[in-house]
C-alpha cells in the first residue's frame, strides 16, 4: 500500500487525492478510480492512508503530497467535518485557486458553501454514470498534470498514449528544439540539408517550351506558341517579345536568343498567328541540317545551326507534323508523321513529299510488304539504314489502320515488316544506338491492357541487327513516359527517361536488367503535371540537361531546397 511522505521540492507523489463520504464509496470505487487510473494518473484514496497515525495528519500529508484534491460533493460529504477540513487544507495551500488545487465534483445536488460555490465544478448530479461526464473529469486533470516520461516502463496508459500526451504537453519545447535543429543543420550543411545533386535552372522561363536538342555545344529549345488559335492580344504580345518558338544557347546557358522563325500563318484575326514547333529532326552525328516540325506551316530547315530558318515546301498534307527522323547518312532524306495519321518521306530536304502508307497498289518487296492502310505513328527513328516506326494509341486504331506494333523498313520506307507488337501496346520515343557489331533500339511502351498497373509502362531494349532479339525491360512505371533520350558513342551509352509527374531515371544501355536503373532527383514541379520532359547530354558521364515546366535545368550539386523546388 502506498505510504505518503514529504514530496521532493516542486514534485508530488500523487496526481490526485479523492475526498469522498463513506456513503459514496461504491460509486467512487466503481466509476471514478478506474477511470483515473486507466488514464495513467496516480490516485490516492483514504484507504491508502497509513493506519495508526493521526487522521488529521494523514489528511494533511495527502493534501500536500497530491497535485490536486478531487472533492466528491454530496450532502453526506458536506455533513462530514473531516471532509470539510480536507477542503480547508487545499484552499489554504491555494487560496486564489491559481493552481486549481481543489476541484469540486458535484455528484448529488446540494447547497454549497460560498468558498466552494465560487470554484468551477464538474456537475455529474444529473447522470452520475454517464461516461461523457467522466471523460470531462479526466480531460480536466490531464490538462493540468505533467505527463510522466514515456520511455519509462508503464502499464497504463499504453506506450503510444503516453508518447502522445508527453509530446502534446511539451509541444512548444519540441517545436523550439526542432526549429533550432533545422537552423543549425542548414547553417552547418549537415544531414538532411547536405549539398546534393539537384536540378538547377539553366534558362529563364521559355513560353511554351516543349522540345530540347543538343547541337554540338549549343542547346535548341522548341516551343508551342501561345498564339496558336489565340487572340489578337496574345499574337501581338509574343511578337513584341521577339519570340517565335525557338531559343538557342551555348552550353553555359547564357545568353538565350530567339531567332526569327517563319511560323506566321493567316488567321481570322487581324494579325498572323504563330504555328507551334513540336520538335526537331537531325542527324545524330553531324547535325549540319536541322529540321523543325510545326503544326501549321509544315517543316522548317536551317543550315547554320539554328541562326536562320526557311520553309521547305508548301504541301498542305504535310502542314501539321508531329514526329520526324533524318537518315543518318543522307541528311536530305527525312521522314515525318502528321497528327491526323500519315507517314511521308522527302529525299530533297523537304521540297517534295511522298506518302509511305495508304499505298494504292502493292509494290514488289523483297522483304515485307507495302502499307496499304493508314499508319498511326507514336514514335520513329532511323537505326543505321533501317527505318523503325512504332504505332500510337491503340484506341485510335481501327480496321482501316495498320495494326498496332513495331515496324521496320530496310529501304527507307517502301516495304515494311512487323517485328513485334500487341494490339494493346502504344509505342513512343524510339531511339537507335549503333555499335560496330550491332544496332540497338530503345523505346517506351504503354500497355493499355495493364492500365495503371505497376508494369503498365516501361522502357525496353531490342536488338534489331544483325539479328533480332527479344525485347528486354530496362525500367517501368505507372506514369506515362514523356521523354526518352540516349547519350553516348559507339562503345557505351546511357539512357535517360522522365514521366509527366517528374519521375526521372537513368541507366546504361546493355545493363543486365531493370534493377540496374538509377533514380534521379524527382522534379517536384511536374507534380502539376508537366506536359513533356526533354533531355540533352553530350557525354554519358556529364550531368544531363532537362527541359520541364517551360525551363531548362541541369543536374548539379546545390542547396537542399533545390531538390524540393529548383
Amino acid at each position: 500500500m502506498p505510504q505518503p511522505h514529504a514530496p521532493p521540492a516542486g514534485d508530488f507523489l500523487y496526481d490526485v487525492f479523492i475526498s469522498y463520504a463513506e456513503a459514496d464509496r461504491a460509486w467512487v470505487e466503481r466509476q471514478l478510480v478506474p477511470a483515473l487510473q486507466t488514464a495513467g494518473l496516480k490516485v490516492l484514496v483514504e484507504d491508502d492512508l497509513p493506519p495508526g497515525a493521526l487522521h488529521l495528519k494523514n489528511l494533511e500529508d495527502a493534501v500536500t503530497q497530491s497535485r490536486h484534491i478531487l472533492a466528491v460533493l454530496t450532502p453526506a460529504w458536506l455533513a462530514d467535518a473531516w471532509r470539510e477540513s480536507t477542503g480547508d487544507l487545499a484552499r489554504a495551500l491555494d487560496p486564489a485557486a491559481r493552481r486549481r488545487k481543489l476541484i469540486p465534483l458535484l455528484l448529488q445536488s446540494c447547497a454549497l458553501p460560498p468558498d466552494l460555490a465560487r470554484l468551477q465544478r464538474v456537475d455529474l448530479s444529473r447522470a452520475p454514470d454517464d461516461p461523457r461526464g467522466m471523460r470531462r473529469v479526466v480531460r480536466g486533470l490531464l490538462a493540468r498534470i505533467p505527463p510522466p516520461s514515456p520511455w519509462q516502463p508503464t502499464s497504463k496508459p499504453s506506450r503510444n498514449q503516453a508518447w502522445r500526451r508527453w509530446l502534446w504537453w511539451h509541444r512548444w519545447r519540441c517545436c523550439g528544439g526542432l526549429v533550432s535543429w533545422i537552423a543549425i543543420s542548414i547553417t552547418l550543411g549537415i544531414f538532411p540539408f547536405l549539398y546534393q545533386d539537384a536540378w538547377a535552372a539553366y534558362s529563364p522561363p521559355l513560353a511554351g517550351a516543349w522540345r530540347l536538342a543538343l547541337v554540338g555545344d549549343q542547346l535548341l529549345v522548341a516551343g508551342r506558341n501561345a498564339t496558336n488559335g489565340g487572340a489578337q492580344a496574345n499574337c501581338d504580345a509574343l511578337k513584341v517579345r521577339g519570340e517565335y518558338g525557338i531559343w538557342i544557347s551555348q552550353n553555359d546557358g547564357q545568353p538565350w536568343t530567339a531567332p526569327y522563325v517563319p511560323v506566321e500563318f493567316p488567321s481570322a484575326t487581324d494579325c498572323k498567328e504563330l504555328a507551334g514547333i513540336w520538335g526537331f529532326a537531325m542527324r545524330p552525328d553531324m547535325p549540319t541540317v536541322i529540321y523543325a516540325l510545326t503544326d501549321r506551316v509544315g517543316v522548317l530547315r536551317t543550315l547554320d545551326r539554328g541562326a536562320s530558318w526557311q520553309r521547305t515546301g508548301n504541301d498542305p498534307a504535310v502542314a501539321d507534323v508531329r514526329l520526324g527522323a533524318v537518315h543518318p547518312y543522307q541528311e536530305q532524306t527525312v521522314v515525318v508523321a502528321t497528327r491526323q495519321s500519315g507517314l511521308y518521306r522527302s529525299k530533297d530536304g523537304g521540297a517534295t513529299w511522298q506518302r509511305l502508307d495508304r499505298q494504292p497498289q502493292p509494290l514488289p518487296c523483297t522483304t515485307g510488304q507495302v502499307l496499304t492502310q493508314t499508319l498511326t505513328v507514336g514514335g520513329m527513328t532511323f537505326a543505321e539504314n533501317l527505318l523503325v516506326v512504332g504505332t500510337g494509341d491503340p484506341n485510335q486504331i481501327s480496321l482501316d489502320h495498320v495494326p498496332a506494333g513495331l515496324y521496320l523498313s530496310r529501304d527507307e520506307g517502301n516495304c515494311w515488316e512487323q517485328i513485334e507488337g500487341s494490339s494493346q501496346e502504344q509505342y513512343s520515343d524510339l531511339i537507335a544506338w549503333a555499335t560496330p557489331t550491332r544496332t540497338v533500339l530503345l523505346f517506351a511502351i504503354k500497355d493499355w491492357s495493364k492500365h495503371k498497373q505497376a508494369n503498365s509502362i516501361g522502357v525496353y531494349q531490342l536488338d534489331i541487327a544483325p539479328q533480332r532479339t527479344q525485347r528486354r525491360l530496362l525500367w517501368s512505371s505507372t506514369a506515362f513516359v514523356s521523354g526518352l533520350y540516349v547519350s553516348g558513342d559507339a562503345h557505351r551509352a546511357r539512357w535517360y527517361v522522365g514521366t509527366k509527374l517528374g519521375q526521372l531515371a537513368t541507366g546504361w544501355v546493355d545493363a543486365p536488367g531493370a534493377n540496374d536503373a538509377q533514380a534521379l532527383p524527382w522534379f517536384v514541379p511536374c507534380l502539376a503535371p508537366c506536359s513533356t520532359i526533354g533531355w540533352a547530354s553530350a557525354d554519358p558521364d556529364d550531368a544531363p540537361f532537362l527541359l520541364a515546366a517551360e525551363r531548362v535545368y541541369r543536374l548539379q550539386p546545390g542547396s537542399w531546397w533545390r531538390k524540393i523546388w529548383p
